[in-house]
């Protein structure tokens, strides 16, 4: 869609595969950091001191298991940014879920711990 100015309002979605050109492709690499208190400590319900406990024991090791994959992937030349419950991860050199998938078990973390998916 355009205006009369010919300035592009939208953007068109490649119509053949051939279309897409390689750096029109996305992929989306994150890890999730922790959550909201009430999703973990079930929002509504009466406050249980062990319950709270608990719950900041696994967010410690949790993240301490996420400090290590960005360490790991921040030594293999990727670059990390803070989102609001996750971090995002890209690499220069990865645009395909296999390629992520394969470099991150080649730094012996398990690709099942990170969302990755193709955005396009």
């Amino acid at each position: 869609m355009t205006d009369p100015n010919n300035a592009e309002l939208t953007p068109q979605m490649p119509t053949e595969e051939s279309d897409i050109e390689e750096d029109d492709y996305g992929l989306s690499v994150s890890m999730f950091l922790w959550a909201k208190p009430g999703w973990d400590l079930d929002e509504g319900s009466e406050a249980d001191a062990d319950k709270i406990r608990n719950c900041g024991k696994g967010i410690m090791e949790h993240t301490a298991e996420v400090a290590s994959a960005v360490e790991k992937l921040k030594s293999d030349g990727w670059s990390a940014t803070i989102a609001l419950y996750d971090i995002y991860f890209d690499h220069p050199d990865v645009r395909i879920v296999e390629e992520a998938k394969a470099r991150l078990s080649d730094l012996n973390l398990d690709p099942e711990n990170f969302n990755i998916h193709d955005d396009y």
